[in-house]
């Protein structure tokens, strides 16, 4: 399953060049060809079905778009759960049926039921970037901030988290972050976050360029994307990019050590890796909607915007004109 609406190289899927498309990620029910379950499921009395037949025809029916049958299917598989993996894999499925309908209050529970069988940092990555989605989508985008930054604090070098948070600022701002010149405002605002956020996937996809490590399907993507976001940046005022450039590119080009950040998350299992129970405390989610936090993430990533001079938008004016005039007369 493809956790959090993260394209992975392992699950390959058609790419578009249309921008508001590409920078949109979407969960993808798991297929069998050419249905077989069906029949299978049609002749069974209900005590044959297995687990996992049941789960084949949840997710046939979320990608048939029968988004009631499969909601209802996935919560009858709540019932038959045997592992925190199943349990992500269905809570996921059941979250992104509700969401199809409309039904953000039930997509958040079936986001916290996810939550319940995290063990990973990869598990909570996803589990923030399905809040997000399901922020974004009931226009609540300050909700949708806190769990990218959460996400952003776990994997600080996906491009793909940075784009969301980008979009975000840019919702926020009122502004379409693709529009070239990029739309920076005189003062110190969120349409310089948005347009720092830009940046700091430049820059980490400079840093990735080349890589022997990565596939052509990453590769193209990789470079899908420089193409989408290169042209924004390089309309930014060379004042706010050479002062965001340093503090941004902190981190990034200490990349050899970071390689599974960038790439696809993995699941360690619950045999491997204990729930780090200080990341999910009542407490801290809490702490993740407060100013403290918010504060906390942009005076991390933006504080350089505190250097930056009012002036940053003069240009000397162009006396070629007058010079001629003068000349003539």
């Amino acid at each position: 399953m493809d956790f959090g609406s993260f394209a992975d190289d392992f699950f390959e899927s058609e790419e578009c060049d249309n921008k508001e498309i590409s920078s949109q990620f979407h969960w993808i029910a798991h297929r069998s060809e050419p249905g077989w379950f069906h029949e299978v499921c049609e002749s069974a009395s209900e005590g044959d079905v297995t687990f996992n037949i049941k789960h084949l025809r949840a997710n046939h029916l979320y990608y048939t778009g029968r988004y009631v049958e499969a909601a209802n299917t996935f919560t009858e598989l709540l019932k038959l759960l045997r592992t925190g993996n199943h349990q992500r894999e269905v809570s996921e499925g059941l979250c992104r049926s509700h969401l199809k309908l409309g039904d953000f209050k039930m997509a958040l529970e079936a986001a916290n039921q996810f939550k319940l069988s995290c063990k990973s940092e990869a598990h909570f990555s996803s589990y923030h970037m399905m809040c997000g989605e399901i922020h974004r989508k009931n226009m609540d985008f300050q909700q949708e901030l806190i769990h990218l930054q959460q996400a952003i604090k776990i994997h600080p070098t996906n491009t793909e988290m940075w784009l969301k948070t980008a979009e975000c600022y840019g919702h926020i701002s009122q502004i379409d972050i693709y529009d070239v010149p990029f739309p920076l405002s005189n003062d110190k605002d969120t349409t310089w976050f948005a347009a720092a956020s830009l940046l700091r996937v430049d820059i980490i996809l400079k840093s990735l360029a080349g890589r022997e490590s990565f596939g052509n399907l990453k590769k193209k993507r990789n470079q899908k994307l420089q193409n989408l976001v290169h042209p924004i940046v390089a309309s930014l005022p060379k004042n706010f990019t050479s002062k965001a450039h340093e503090a941004l590119s902190r981190d990034v080009y200490n990349i050899e050590s970071q390689t599974q950040d960038e790439t696809e998350f993995v699941d360690l299992g619950s045999s491997k890796q204990e729930k780090p129970v200080e990341c999910e405390s009542d407490e801290l989610i809490v702490a993740m909607g407060s100013e403290s936090q918010k504060d906390w993430f942009e005076k991390q990533w933006f504080s350089f915007a505190d250097s930056i001079q009012e002036n940053m938008y003069y240009i000397p004016p162009d006396n070629t004109q007058t010079d001629v005039v003068l000349n003539a007369l």
